[in-house]
């Protein structure tokens, strides 16, 4: 009998970006814990050339659409990810390198399909350990200064996204983009 093993959707689409980027014939690979209740990581890269490896850690969002003319017309963005401030939960060192990944849905501001064959799209944010650490020490309501629950990641495109809630002002988190950060991530696994 063969065992049964599942995987987060969130965990096993940013797997899937990761492996697209990084090269088996470059000594790559990619590892998940058999175990679900391994804490802090949520998968591992790999360089064999190297014999190096980071963690990872992936936090996953609801999504949102903000479907209203008007409100768009003041300067709202049209997608917004919400994740739970995790401050209280996180442990420096735990992961190397964190992962903030939503799906949002690609429709017109009209409710209409935008392209029928990506209808849900992913959004995949990463932060370094101290990067996340400083984000989310930053994650305050804006009247009282404390510590928000939540934040937002608010875009109208993917390749422009901005933090919202949370955020004394609207800052701008493009260079966190998965994309933008793997450069800095190959460099981590490949250098002596």
């Amino acid at each position: 009998m063969d065992p049964i093993f599942t995987l987060p959707y969130s965990e096993y689409a940013v797997v899937e970006a990761f492996t697209k980027q990084l090269s088996k014939k470059h000594g790559f690979s990619v590892y998940v814990p058999v175990s679900r209740q391994e804490k802090g990581v949520d998968f591992l890269v790999y360089n064999s050339k190297q014999q190096k490896s980071l963690r990872f850690q992936v936090k996953s969002s609801r999504s949102y659409v903000n479907y209203n003319k008007k409100s768009l017309s003041k300067g709202h963005l049209k997608y917004t990810l919400w994740f739970n401030n995790f401050r209280e939960r996180y442990v420096v060192g735990e992961a190397d390198y964190y992962i903030l990944f939503g799906l949002y849905s690609d429709y017109t501001v009209d409710n209409q399909i935008a392209a029928k064959k990506s209808i849900w799209c992913p959004l995949i944010l990463c932060f370094n350990d101290k990067e996340m650490e400083a984000l989310l020490d930053s994650v305050l309501t804006k009247k009282e200064s404390k510590p928000d629950r939540f934040f937002y990641i608010a875009f109208d495109s993917p390749d422009q996204v901005y933090g919202t809630r949370g955020f004394s002002t609207r800052r701008d988190l493009s260079g966190y983009l998965l994309d933008r950060q793997m450069p800095n991530i190959i460099k981590e696994l490949t250098s002596k």
